[in-house]
């Protein structure tokens, strides 16, 4: 009789275990699912202001490197800027700015251009990752020199609510 007695407690809650994983799953499946993002044509990319406006920020960053111009750099980049270049140095904001100036005194010339830049906007606008290609030329006295590099750039939303840039990171390929 004492087994029997037992066997019925545990019968029940057997049942009352699987119910309890059903509603908690059904819970999850409603409230915890994981939210597609909608995906934008490339068309709807260029015309988003975000999108735009982080694009203008790639093209300020190339100009100011090309025209060695480290205030108007250090502008766009965050106190927290880090960098990894195709050689794999990892640069702060003060060797980055330190490079340009080597390079500036250096005063050889050098063409940059990016191609193909896409920009992925994240964490509801306050994050953007730009990738893209970028290309170098420099004349030498060997002949022309061409590097080219993939880029990953990411942007972040600081607390004035500008854009600026948080980390970069090359890597070399082959043309």
């Amino acid at each position: 009789m004492y087994t029997i007695q037992i066997y019925k407690k545990l019968r029940w809650v057997k049942v009352l275990m699987v119910f309890s994983i059903l509603i908690f799953q059904i819970f999850c499946f409603f409230s915890c699912g994981a939210k597609e993002p909608t995906k934008k044509t490339p068309q709807q990319q260029k015309n988003d202001p975000v999108v735009a406006e982080i694009l203008a920020l790639e093209k300020m960053r190339l100009d100011a490197t090309v025209q060695f111009d480290s205030v108007k750099l250090k502008q766009l980049l965050s106190p927290e800027f880090e960098m990894t270049t195709a050689q794999g140095e990892l640069l702060d904001i003060q060797k980055t700015l330190q490079m340009l100036q080597k390079k500036s005194q250096a005063l050889i010339p050098e063409q940059h251009f990016t191609k193909s830049t896409k920009v992925k906007l994240l964490a509801e606008n306050n994050l953007a990752i730009a990738k893209g290609i970028y290309v170098i030329e420099r004349k030498e006295s060997r002949g022309l020199l061409v590097l080219t590099l993939r880029y990953s750039d990411l942007y972040v939303k600081n607390s004035n609510n500008s854009w600026s840039l948080f980390c970069s990171h090359y890597s070399r390929i082959s043309r």
